[in-house]
């Protein structure tokens, strides 16, 4: 595997800038400069290589995995072949959303350490991995290891531990120390992958627009991005744009992601969705189960029974909020840490709330960050507890965390506990950020909002 292929495949895993404004200058006059407008240098960014839609993507990806267990076949003690299959099953799993490719990953690189030489082994794909798995507590085992490398990384790969270490922190709740980690790991090799973190943190600390920056700017540092970098890239701008309720902007920019990067099923998904807030129900159910006949996404799954439950077919909507419940319940076996937030949804919706709040507290336990406590906190209204809900929700705005989410279940617990002022206080708080988000159906967003 090329190194420029490794460094590809891993700014996608976390997995997602501007000229200068021009200013005339002049003896008595020096008008005030135009900030640049990154959606439209985002626009003028043009891929550079790879597959050009998601049916070429999974072939080129069997392919790599054809190769991958032909070299595991001539040496499985070689532990840069377990390295390269773990990076194939992980470019797999970013394509399908499946959770065995994460299995699979992990056992690779779970063996490739075991049989490494002291000093060496795919330590850091290895704790990369661990955070997409939500194992935070994994996360420093191998950092470690990492760190007192016999061979000195390179400066991208100690930005990528940087950027990984500082993960841990922001799921820890310790978003300054967060902050820090990952603007030093972006001044020591700017790259895709930390601008992209760097827009997250931004995101969940209610910046949008400095958000959409980052991940314009990890956009243009991408040397040749593929397309399926640059959809991702426009998606996750979307999903900014359902933030703030601006439905027309985010469909705008999963059009583009879509047409960038076509057949992928979660840019379909964020498309069906849009089309459910449109109102146009029937076109929804046919793309979700367009969708489905490609992949048995439980999500995907869910989002297409709760538009039948929201027509009033009953057997329609337990049909499909049982398929998903069966995977759901496999994932929960496969990756249990991972799944936690997205089956919470399942259960808050077609389940029970005693069931969403033991996902929701499990959840936040290994991960106390913003979104997990919102999670629960929605989880504890749903069963009507107010209290416990804002032991959660009211320290949350003093930690930097800022969202429409946040304010909306704040309002809500407020609200239930006769608290009416604070109640309204927090219902506006919401709507400065999100214009539509106590619109009814709203509750049709299930794709980008976590």
């Amino acid at each position: 595997m090329t190194s420029a292929f490794k460094k590809m495949i891993m700014a996608a895993a976390v997995i997602l800038m501007f000229v200068m404004a021009i200013g005339l200058s002049g003896a008595y006059f020096s008008p005030k400069p135009v900030a640049p407008d990154p959606i439209q240098k985002l626009a003028s960014i043009k891929p550079g290589f790879g597959p050009k839609n998601h049916a070429a993507a999974m072939q080129n990806a069997a392919e790599r995995l054809i190769l991958a267990n032909q070299r595991i076949a001539r040496d499985p003690k070689q532990w840069p072949y377990q390295e390269n299959f773990a990076y194939v099953q992980l470019a797999q799993f970013r394509l399908t959303g499946d959770y065995s490719h994460i299995v699979a990953a992990q056992k690779a690189l779970d063996y490739g350490m075991a049989t490494a030489p002291k000093g060496s082994g795919p330590a850091l794909l290895r704790a990369a991995l661990s955070v997409t798995r939500h194992d935070i507590n994994n996360v420093s085992r191998d950092l470690d290891v990492f760190n007192a490398s016999a061979v000195p990384p390179a400066a991208d790969e100690k930005s990528e531990a940087l950027a990984i270490a500082a993960d841990v922190d922001f799921y820890a709740g310790r978003y300054a120390k967060a902050l820090l980690g990952y603007a030093e790991a972006n001044r020591l090799s700017e790259n895709a992958g930390s601008l992209f973190r760097l827009g997250r943190y931004y995101q969940k600390m209610g910046d949008l627009d400095r958000a959409v920056a980052k991940f314009v700017r990890a956009a243009s540092v991408q040397k040749g991005p593929t397309r399926q970098f640059l959809s991702a890239v426009w998606l996750s701008i979307g999903a900014i744009e359902l933030e703030r309720g601006d439905w027309d902007k985010a469909k705008a920019h999963f059009v583009k992601a879509d047409m960038l990067f076509p057949g992928h099923w979660l840019t379909q998904a964020h498309l069906a969705q849009m089309s459910a807030l449109s109102g146009d129900i029937a076109a929804a159910k046919r793309q979700y189960e367009a969708i489905l006949t490609k992949s048995q996404n439980p999500e995907v799954m869910d989002a297409l029974a709760a538009l039948y439950r929201s027509e009033g077919n009953a057997a329609q909507s337990l049909a499909w909020s049982n398929k998903a419940n069966a995977i759901w319940a496999t994932r929960l076996a496969q990756v249990p840490n991972a799944a936690y937030g997205h089956a919470l949804d399942h259960q808050l919706v077609f389940g029970t709330p005693q069931a969403a709040i033991k996902l929701a507290q499990a959840d936040y336990q290994n991960r106390p960050h913003g979104d997990t406590a919102i999670m629960l906190a929605n989880a504890l209204l749903a069963e009507n507890k107010p209290k416990a809900a804002l032991a959660l929700l009211e320290p949350l705005a003093a930690t930097g965390w800022k969202s429409g989410q946040q304010y909306a279940a704040l309002s809500r617990a407020y609200a239930l506990l006769n608290q009416t002022e604070k109640s309204e206080e927090a219902r506006d708080a919401a709507l400065a950020i999100n214009a539509r988000i106590f619109e009814p159906v709203a509750s049709m967003i299930w794709f980008g909002h976590h």
